[in-house]
């Protein structure tokens, strides 16, 4: 996994909302928090048309396209479970 200066979370963010415009679901990021004061874990908190709270856990140190794919993932892995 390639590593990077740990980014703020506003760009964590940003990177969320990305994820989600391509994702081609109602999703909305509700927010982003440092799970850790000092620590690149992150939580990014998502809402969907059925208000089904998503949290997906993520590093602030991973690159762009690893936290894209995280993200992602873990999109996948809630729609796949809670909606079929």
């Amino acid at each position: 996994m390639t590593r990077t200066v740990r980014r703020s979370l506003e760009s964590v963010k940003q990177i969320a909302a990305d994820v989600v415009a391509r994702f081609g679901q109602r999703l909305v990021v509700v927010g982003v928090t440092a799970g850790e004061a000092n620590g690149s874990y992150t939580e990014v908190m998502f809402g969907d048309q059925c208000q089904c709270p998503i949290i997906i856990g993520v590093a602030r140190n991973e690159s762009d396209a690893d936290l894209r794919r995280r993200i992602a993932d873990g999109l996948r892995q809630h729609f796949d479970h809670v909606h079929n």
